[in-house]
């Protein structure tokens, strides 16, 4: 790739140094940064360049950003209870399952699950994180391989001893069964048909700022429901994906 240049760095200045040092090379009317892990679709960058030069006032423009992989969206129905009510310390949240663990074809992917809807923040213990869901929760599984059969693999626990487990896809039920205090391993299958029901999820489409003064990805960890398909003013651009007029700089 002769047209390509590389440019070296006497020292590490972090992701936004070594953004600044590109731009400072750059000589085109606009400047793209794209991060070095991200994967664009064949368009990314003339679609940037459309809505630039539709938009003249416009001096920055952000993209949708996915993570890596489709999401399956797994619905987990229980019952929930408060351990104050039944004696059982000073923990006043309503507590269903405890998901401990997520294996797909016998492989670990805690780390990649999504808790979208329903949980509280990922708790720590020695032996490694897990997650308690209320009443009704969203999960968002990684799915590697779309269009093929997969095996799941839920190790979960209640904190009721005598709780009921519904595991749903879309408007199917594909788990029934009850769980109590020990860990169980819960298996399903689905279906090649069945995986054909992921979908895309949000890692940004541009930066926002509450009310407390905190930025944000919008949209960050919620399915691609078409909810961010028109051009809209934010705040700020993601830096993983964003195109810049020079004028502006």
């Amino acid at each position: 790739y002769p047209e390509v240049i590389l440019i070296e760095s006497s020292r590490n200045l972090g992701f936004a140094g070594g953004n600044n040092l590109g731009i400072r090379k750059s000589k085109g009317e606009y400047i793209a940064l794209i991060n070095n892990d991200a994967q664009v679709d064949g368009d990314w960058l003339k679609e940037l360049v459309l809505v630039a030069d539709k938009f003249p006032e416009i001096g920055a423009i952000t993209s949708k950003v996915y993570f890596h992989y489709f999401y399956l969206p797994i619905k987990l129905d229980c019952k929930a209870v408060v351990p104050k009510e039944m004696g059982k310390g000073r923990d006043t949240r309503k507590l269903g399952i405890r998901v401990n663990k997520v294996l797909i074809n016998k492989i670990d992917v805690t780390e990649d699950v999504k808790f979208i809807k329903g949980f509280y923040l990922p708790e720590k213990i020695k032996s490694g994180n897990f997650c308690w869901s209320r009443d009704s929760s969203v999960l968002a599984i990684p799915i590697k391989d779309v269009g093929k059969k997969i095996k799941v693999s839920l190790f979960l626990q209640s904190f009721s001893p005598d709780n009921f487990l519904n595991i749903t896809l879309g408007d199917e039920l594909i788990y029934k069964g009850d769980i109590g205090l020990k860990e169980i391993k819960t298996v399903f299958s689905i279906s090649k048909e069945q995986s054909y029901q992921v979908k895309n999820l949000i890692n940004s489409t541009g930066i926002f700022i509450d009310k407390q003064g905190y930025g944000g990805d919008r949209g960050f960890e919620s399915f691609d429901e078409s909810q961010f398909d028109e051009v809209q003013e934010v705040f700020g651009t993601s830096g993983v994906s964003a195109l810049f007029k020079r004028e502006m700089l």
